[in-house]
Order: C-alpha cells, then sequence, then structure tokens
C-alpha cells in the first residue's frame, strides 16, 4: 500500500508539460500536507484497532478487525504453551470451565455470541490466569462455518499449541411436537448439534498437530442426560442431542486413531443463567417454565448442579482421558436404570 501510495505522489510531482515550476512547487505542498494527514489518520486507526483487538467479531461486519488482528499476529511469535478454546464460554458452564483451566495454567480462548458477556469473562480470566497463561475472547457464531473458520484463523495464527477442545455451547426448548414448530427443530439442531460439528472440522488440523508433537489432545463434547435418556415433552431437545451423542460417539474411533481422545460430559440440571435463552412452547410452556425456576430456587437433593460442578468433571474427563461422564451420583443411577431396565423417569407427566 505504501508503496502504491508514494508512486502516486510521484507521478503528480512530475513538471507539468509547460514548464511552470511555480505551479509544480505550489501543487506538492499541497500533496505533502495531505500525506501528512492521511498517514496521522492511519497511525490513529491502527492504534484504536489495536485498542480493540481483544474481542474480534468475525460474523459481523467488524470482519476487517479480524484480518488486522491475523496480520498483526502474523508478524510476532505466536503464543506457546497448550491452549484450549471453549464454546459458550461467556457465561454459565463455559464460563466457570474456562476459569478452571486458565487457574491450571493453560491459555484459554472463549467464544460466544455476545461481545459485553465476553468482555466481562475475559477480564475475570485475565484477573484469574496463572503461570504466564494467556487468555482471548472472541466473539463467534459457531452455527456459521465461515465465522468459524475466521475463529480457527485468529486463534492458529496467534497460539501455537490447541491441544483441548471443549464444545459447552447450547440451548434448552421445552414444547411437545404439536407445540414446536419445525423452525425450532432447526435452531436446536443448529446450536446443540451442528455448531459442534462445524467447530470440531474447523480445529481437527490443529488437535491433529498437536498430537503429532506428543501433547494428548482431547475434544469434550458437552452434552446432556437428555442425550443418553429421552425426555417427556423436550422432542427438538433430546433429538439434538441424541445427534451429538452420536456424533460423539461415531467420531471416537477415527480421531483415536489421529491420537486425539473424544470425551462426553453429561450434565444434569445445572443453576446457572441458561434459562435466559431457554424456550418454553404450547399451552404448557409457562407452567414448565415455572416449574424449573422453582426447581432451580429450591433444588431437589442430587438433582441440580452448580456450573463449577460441570467444569470440575470436565476438567477431570480432560486429564484422565474419560471417554463418558455423567456428572453426580442421581443422573449416574437414573442412566443406568434406563440402560439396564429401561426405567425413565423423565417420561412421567408433570
Amino acid at each position: 500500500m505504501t508503496v502504491g501510495y508514494r508512486t502516486t505522489f510521484q507521478h503528480r510531482c512530475l513538471l507539468p508539460p509547460n514548464g511552470l515550476r511555480h505551479h509544480r512547487a505550489g501543487h506538492c505542498d499541497l500533496e505533502r500536507q495531505f500525506r501528512r494527514k492521511f498517514l496521522a489518520h492511519k497511525r490513529h486507526s491502527y492504534a484504536q484497532a489495536v485498542a480493540q483487538a481483544s474481542v474480534v467479531t468475525p460474523y459481523t461486519e467488524q470482519g476487517n478487525e479480524s484480518a488486522q488482528s491475523v496480520s498483526a499476529q502474523n508478524s510476532q511469535p505466536r503464543i506457546t504453551g497448550e491452549t484450549v478454546v471453549i464454546t459458550g464460554g461467556s457465561q454459565g458452564v463455559g464460563r466457570a470451565t474456562a476459569l478452571l483451566f486458565a487457574q491450571n495454567g493453560y491459555n484459554v480462548v472463549i467464544a460466544a455470541r455476545n461481545p459485553d458477556k465476553l468482555r466481562a469473562t475475559e477480564a475475570e480470566l485475565l484477573t484469574g490466569a496463572t503461570r504466564g497463561s494467556v487468555c482471548s475472547a472472541i466473539s463467534t457464531d459457531i452455527t456459521d462455518e465461515s465465522a468459524v473458520a475466521s475463529l480457527v484463523e485468529v486463534v492458529t495464527s496467534k497460539y501455537e499449541n490447541v491441544s483441548i477442545l471443549i464444545n459447552c455451547a447450547g440451548v434448552c426448548l421445552n414444547g411437545t411436537l404439536e407445540s414446536t414448530p419445525v423452525a425450532d427443530f432447526v435452531d436446536q439442531m443448529n446450536v446443540n448439534f451442528l455448531g459442534a460439528v462445524i467447530m470440531t472440522k474447523g480445529f481437527q488440523p490443529s488437535l491433529v498437530a498437536a498430537a503429532k508433537k506428543g501433547l494428548n489432545p482431547v475434544l469434550v463434547n458437552v452434552n446432556s442426560f437428555g442425550g443418553r435418556i429421552p425426555l417427556r415433552s423436550m422432542p427438538a431437545y433430546t433429538a439434538s442431542k441424541y445427534a451429538l451423542a452420536g456424533f460423539t460417539d461415531a467420531i471416537r474411533p477415527d480421531f483415536a486413531d489421529q491420537g486425539i481422545h473424544v470425551a462426553q460430559v453429561h450434565p444434569g440440571v445445572v443453576k446457572s443463567n441458561f434459562m435466559e435463552r431457554a424456550a418454553f412452547r404450547g399451552p404448557k410452556g409457562e407452567q414448565q417454565r415455572e416449574t424449573m425456576e422453582r426447581m432451580l430456587e429450591q433444588p431437589p437433593p442430587g438433582l441440580v448442579q452448580t456450573p463449577q460442578e460441570v467444569a470440575a468433571q470436565i476438567y477431570s474427563a480432560v486429564q484422565n482421558r474419560k471417554d463418558e461422564v455423567f456428572v453426580g451420583p442421581a443422573y449416574n443411577t437414573i442412566n443406568a436404570l434406563y440402560r439396564s431396565l429401561g426405567v425413565n423417569p423423565f417420561s412421567v407427566a408433570t
């Protein structure tokens, strides 16, 4: 860009055909003034871009920020150490998991849609990080392949060793089949299932590269007890979670051949702010919402968990290379009963 800029001014400051040198001098003075203002504006724009680089939004109109960030990062040595990428990392289980990994010395990248929540969590990560770990927050729509491609480019240009991917993003939907529009099924599959597929495909080369370095990479899909036990009046949610479970089981042997361990963690009902995005359809929708809110306010023993409890199980699955984890004794027992005897307490009408 600079070369072209100088060429333009050299050409425009040539002697005019009529030999009017005073015209040339005056003209060049104007050009030089314009050039100084232009370069000053460019320096100011660059400073602003650097100041705003902590949160990148590949899927919005601010996509140029991503390009600037990648260009700047490519000129710098990449950050070493093991790096974990976490979707849904701005709140709930994703946030708790990010904080736990940062406290244990990992570089952490969190991805989610809401820039404000990302900035707040990023500040917590930077405060809680230990042993020189580096943390980043990147606004991303995981259901958009081009946005995820931009995320992969930004992350891999900054961090040398992406060895852990945790797909934690998800949304809850309650409603019988007749009360649930097909569009809701599509949304559930996009967020709860296809988002994990797109992220996994995007970061698979990074995980393979980590395996070749002997870093023992791990993929964790954070699913739900609804991915193994069907939930009454939640066909769209259950279908999306069963799809994620099947996907996870299907890729495990192929990923093992590439040196990547695949884990699946099933939380129960988590006392977090997931209700902000949860939807309840049909004539009983509000009743179901009130029932869930009461359960979260006065949790039955063993059935409601904190984000920190789930995060601890995710961390354990990574460190101990577990295939599948149900969070909490109650859900382990319920899963065993359903698998062995077909008993499903979640099929009972409420």
